[in-house]
């Protein structure tokens, strides 16, 4: 009987050790396995990721303006910069998005304006077309022509002649009614466009403004808004 449990005994210890040579065999096997798997679909990933064409991407030539130390010419860079369309159609959306603002504000000429006021969409979208807010400010301050009551009042002094002009009043919607966009002229990082732009404010008469627009190449934005000549009413 001592035997048979001593053999019983032997059996389990050799179980045992098979068990565990069998485990350390399928560790040793399975990790390089699963680091091959690994590279391999890391490989199949690159591979098949989607690639911007290089058809659709317009590259600017950038020079360095400045000289390196030991003379020699300016190094030239690649950038990615929106196109001529794409610009003049972000500043037909940022007039749009910035006659919004000026009626949400109730904005005079001059007047600051509160993007805060604008709903969450509108805000997102004056800074996708607008470097920020003061460039919204100078648009508002060159096109912009409500007055408090709605009409402008002209006399002479020590008599009773007037005269009355009418205008739109704060809150009256602006909107666009044509125009036209020409580019002027390119640099490394900025599309200098002339812009005539034709709008209205509510039942008032269409008025002409000359605008000179700067966009930034790279975002796209507009960075800054001046008006040129007079106003054609």
């Amino acid at each position: 009987m001592k035997h048979f449990f001593r053999k019983l005994r032997k059996l389990k210890k050799k179980k045992r050790l098979l068990i565990g040579l069998f485990s350390a065999l399928i560790v040793i096997l399975l990790v390089p396995l699963l680091f091959l798997g690994y590279n391999l679909f890391s490989a199949y990933r690159s591979q098949h990721q989607p690639h911007h064409s290089k058809e659709a991407i317009n590259i600017a030539r950038v020079e360095n303006k400045y000289h390196t130390p030991n003379g020699a010419k300016p190094r030239k860079y690649n950038i990615k910069s929106v196109s001529v369309k794409k610009a003049e159609s972000n500043i037909i959306n940022g007039i749009n998005i910035a006659f919004n603002a000026m009626s949400d504000n109730n904005s005079l000429p001059g007047r600051n304006l509160n993007l805060s006021k604008l709903s969450d969409q509108d805000q997102k979208n004056i800074y996708k077309y607008f470097r920020d807010g003061s460039v919204v400010q100078q648009f508002n301050d060159v096109v912009n022509y409500s007055s408090p009551k709605g009409y402008l009042q002209f006399g002479d002094a020590g008599t009773t002649k007037s005269d009355q002009e009418s205008t739109p009043k704060p809150g009256d919607r602006y909107s666009m009614d044509g125009g036209s966009i020409d580019l002027v002229k390119r640099t490394g990082l900025y599309y200098y466009f002339r812009v005539y732009l034709k709008y209205h404010a509510a039942d008032q008469p269409s008025r002409t403004i000359t605008l000179q627009v700067l966009v930034n190449r790279v975002a796209g934005q507009i960075v800054s808004v001046k008006r040129e000549g007079k106003v054609e009413v």
